[in-house]
């Protein structure tokens, strides 16, 4: 029965690992698309369960929803700068490759 459990647990990391670096390739060898957008929403993601010894910035995800000029909404994950410096209702030319964000101007 252990045995079993630790073959469950390794399938799942190994089913992780594959998802993780799929992405990466997707996003790697798509192309760099430049559109007109314009700032939805904005989310700040952060740990439920963490401790004073942690330090929370570095467990927080930025997340910005565009909408495109094909009224295509479009959520992507973009650094602490980018999320602070970006304001809701903006519009301006988006860049990204796959589901990786590169620029807003």
């Amino acid at each position: 029965m252990f045995k079993f459990i630790w073959k469950i647990i390794a399938i799942i990391v190994l089913l992780l690992v594959v998802r993780y670096f799929y992405r990466i390739y997707r996003n790697h060898f798509s192309k760099i698309i430049e559109c007109k957008a314009t700032v939805l929403s904005k989310d700040l993601v952060s740990p439920e369960h963490y401790n004073d010894s942690m330090d929370l910035k570095a467990y927080q995800h930025y997340y910005i929803t565009f909408m495109l000029e094909s009224d295509h909404p479009l959520t992507l994950e973009v650094d602490q700068d980018d999320y602070h410096f970006i304001k809701e209702g903006t519009t301006g030319i988006l860049s990204y490759q796959g589901k990786r964000y590169i620029e807003f101007k």
